[in-house]
């Protein structure tokens, strides 16, 4: 886009910036409410680290 409107940028620039430094707080913090609630895992859920570290049983 930047390209066919050179005036958006920096504008493009800054929110890719912040989608990039913002994105893996808020999956680590969705995350971690879906494992508080006690949402189901999947089949492919080996390890829970969060329930290691807490004492908690998987």
């Amino acid at each position: 886009m930047a390209c066919l409107q050179p005036g958006w940028a920096l504008k493009l620039l800054l929110i890719g910036l912040f989608i990039l430094l913002t994105n893996p707080l808020s999956s680590q913090v969705i995350a971690r409410a879906a494992h508080r609630t006690g949402s189901q895992k999947t089949a492919k859920t080996v390890v829970d680290r969060l329930a290691e570290d807490t004492g908690e049983p998987s």
